[in-house]
């Protein structure tokens, strides 16, 4: 992106290289490079102690300590699959960002399973029956997702087997609505906090594994932001994806630096789970806030590391996010640096985006763009025995799958 600055358009990574580009981007780019570029000599190493057919294979890489079913994506050209263990033909569909998705089942522990590339698509497998996007609703067999049509967002969730509702309806915001919080200074708990109300646009599509529906509205109060949220279902897994991509948010930019830290953008999950406790995997183990706090501390907010929780002895609900680790349990919390605050519901507010690096490296409204995602379930039991852990380590330890050549 570049932004117009006198009769000429300057590229945002020219400015301050030293105060934020070159310390916070460019060190921080070259060493995710050098450590991609480590993991995929380490996959090439290991693939090459793989001996194959006389057809090109694709190696599906467990590196959890669990055997699991789970959604493998890949970039690779894909026409077909045939599992090599069974001889089944796998669903493979298509995603609009170009890559491919389809589900592996049971791969072993640090283990691998293999799949034949078909040279042209094998014989069609049916496709899933409990999938269905159309109008307002999405579904598969685990979940009913229904839409408001004005907001975009989700106003409701059943677990179909659990035969429990996951939202709460009465909260102040929906499920994934945006919420952009304003302060009148950066330290200041006094301000205003505003959701698009109308004028999302539905978009339902479903093929042979994925079924989603995508909502997409442009907001004036958000600075002509244009946003693009998509919510996704898979046929043979219990796992709701979110991917909220937002471009242009205006009100996220300013050149002065007293405006920093006072525009914030949090996206709502508000789950209704009945005599609940909420609980955040931190590196040194799992913390719940209020009781597992310090009293001097902040119990505003925790940083979870893969996943957040909120169950009762019956059921509960797990959310995984991706790349927005602090999250706000009962309430939006901005700025109220409490040290006595413990939740009275459910509710989960993820801070995403603050303004604290505005006219650093962002010039302009155009700088301003991101994407947010989020991985739930919902299961029987409490968190441990309905396997919080699993999923958020499942989330961020996706399988890996790569290519290996014919006859080596």
């Amino acid at each position: 992106d570049e932004c117009r600055r006198g009769d000429r358009l300057r590229p945002a990574r020219e400015v301050h290289q030293f105060n934020s580009q070159w310390g916070k981007i460019l060190e921080g780019g070259r060493a995710l490079t050098d450590a991609e570029r480590l993991f995929d000599l380490s996959m090439q190493a290991l693939t090459a102690q793989i001996a194959t057919g006389d057809e090109r294979e694709l190696i599906v890489f467990n590196p959890l300590a669990y055997t699991r079913t789970d959604l493998v994506t890949t970039r690779e050209a894909i026409s077909g699959l045939v599992d090599l263990s069974t001889g089944a033909a796998v669903l493979l569909e298509k995603l609009g960002d170009g890559q491919t998705a389809f589900i592996a089942t049971d791969v072993p522990a640090f283990g691998y399973r293999l799949y034949r590339i078909a040279g042209a698509a094998p014989a069609r497998p049916t496709p899933a029956a409990s999938l269905r996007a159309s109008g307002h609703t999405l579904e598969n067999e685990f979940y009913t997702i229904t839409f408001d049509a004005a907001t975009g967002a989700v106003t409701s969730i059943v677990d179909r087997e659990l035969k429990q509702e996951l939202v709460d309806a009465a909260a102040p915001y929906q499920f994934n609505q945006i919420v952009w919080v304003q302060k009148k200074g950066r330290e200041s708990k006094e301000g205003s906090n505003y959701a698009s109300k109308a004028g999302a646009a539905l978009k339902p599509r479903s093929g042979v594994l994925v079924a989603e529906m995508e909502s997409s509205f442009k907001d004036r109060q958000l600075g002509d932001a244009t946003v693009t949220q998509t919510v996704r279902l898979y046929a043979g897994l219990k796992r709701i994806d979110v991917i909220n991509d937002l471009r242009h948010v205006g009100v996220l930019h300013s050149a002065r630096s007293a405006d920093r830290y006072r525009s914030n953008l949090f996206f709502a999950f508000p789950f209704k789970v009945d005599a609940f406790t909420p609980r955040a995997e931190q590196a040194a183990g799992v913390v719940r806030p209020y009781d597992d706090q310090l009293r001097w501390g902040s119990h505003d907010y925790l940083a979870a590391n893969r996943w957040v929780d909120v169950s009762n002895e019956h059921w509960g609900v797990t959310m995984a996010p991706h790349n927005t680790p602090i999250v706000h349990f009962g309430a939006i919390r901005y700025n109220e640096l409490s040290i006595d605050y413990k939740p009275a519901n459910s509710h989960l507010y993820s801070f995403a985006w603050s303004n604290r690096m505005a006219g650093l490296f962002t010039l302009c409204a155009d700088d301003m763009n991101n994407r947010f995602i989020y991985s739930f379930t919902s299961h029987a039991g409490d968190w441990n025995s309905g396997g919080a852990t699993r999923f958020g380590w499942s989330v961020a330890s996706p399988f890996e799958a790569r290519i290996v050549a014919a006859r080596q």
